[in-house]
């Protein structure tokens, strides 16, 4: 509904260190009122950087920049901003700062020598308000991206595995950096053999029981960084082995028919250890399917937070 007394807000958009204004920005404004029907509204800057809503209704907005539609030497904001218009108000929102893009080249092959393909590339930017940058590796391990933002300090490989090898690089804006990744393949990779035993609290196994594991280990010399994810049904023993890298993980299991959950918070997997390493998980309480999601959701969000952490 119109109320008849809209309100007006407006801002700037700018380069982040230059403070240039950047002409040709979408920027939007998302209506966030839950009863009513959603609405966008746009605006472009102009050759100042300044863009101006005129008639705001009254209420709750989310403001942002459009990512697909900004000029590809600037890296577009992951974060928006939440602004709420009262009637006639008048409201000069925080200039967007933008960062301009970088390129960065790499090349992957198996340490066995042959080549890495298809593998897909996360380039993590300093500051954690950025989106990262993805690429892919081509048929011959080479990849090639120019939209990451300058100041990206991390590139990262993902392997259908479940292991993210991770390579700290600092780009700038007018040079191409390059990176290099060789992973052992899985089989001959650095790490041991960890059996999972999910029991009850009288010491029964556990048969089919979900496992959800977490690694991350930091970058040391020549050797990367690695964030490692890895779910897992136990066999109708209660029994789930994996393969793991050294590092430190972080593993939930839950049994789906009765509810129980167990969890490990902090599991240190180093050279020490030498094959097969059992873990005796202890499942008790009961959870919902609602929280069992939840709760494997948190895990699996904080692999994806690594990527980010670690490259402060």
């Amino acid at each position: 509904p119109k109320s008849g007394a809209p309100g007006r807000v407006a801002g700037l958009v700018y380069e982040n260190r230059t403070r240039r204004p950047i002409a040709g920005v979408i920027v939007r404004m998302v209506s966030t009122e839950p009863e009513y029907e959603v609405e966008r509204i746009d605006a472009r800057t102009d050759s100042a950087g300044y863009y101006e809503f005129a008639r705001v209704e009254p209420g709750s907005w989310r403001l942002g920049i459009v990512s697909d539609r900004l000029p590809a030497r600037y890296a577009p904001p992951r974060s928006s901003r939440l602004v709420t218009v009262s009637k006639r108000d008048s409201i000069a929102v925080p200039a967007f700062e933008l960062r301009p893009t970088a390129c960065v080249r790499g090349h992957a092959a198996w340490s066995d020598g042959y080549v890495l393909d298809e593998a897909a590339v996360t380039i993590a930017p300093y500051d954690s308000t950025q989106f990262s940058a993805t690429a892919r590796m081509d048929g011959l391990g080479d990849f090639h991206a120019c939209n990451a933002p300058e100041d990206s300090v991390m590139v990262w490989m993902h392997l259908r595995d479940g292991r993210s090898y991770g390579r700290s690089v600092r780009l700038d804006n007018g040079a191409e950096r390059r990176v290099e990744f060789k992973p052992d393949p899985l089989e001959r990779m650095e790490g041991c053999l960890l059996r999972v035993l999910p029991v009850l609290n009288d010491g029964t196994p556990v048969p089919r029981a979900q496992v959800t594991m977490v690694g991350r280990r930091f970058e040391q010399g020549d050797r990367p960084a690695l964030v490692f994810v890895r779910e897992q049904v136990a066999d109708a023993d209660g029994v789930a082995e994996f393969h793991v890298p050294f590092g430190v993980f972080e593993i939930l299991v839950a049994n789906p028919r009765e509810g129980q959950t167990g969890r490990v918070e902090r599991m240190v997997v180093d050279a020490d250890q030498v094959g097969a390493q059992p873990l005796r998980i202890e499942l008790h309480g009961t959870t919902t399917v609602a929280e069992r999601a939840r709760m494997r959701s948190e895990l699996l969000d904080r692999a994806e937070t690594y990527l980010y952490v670690w490259a402060q």
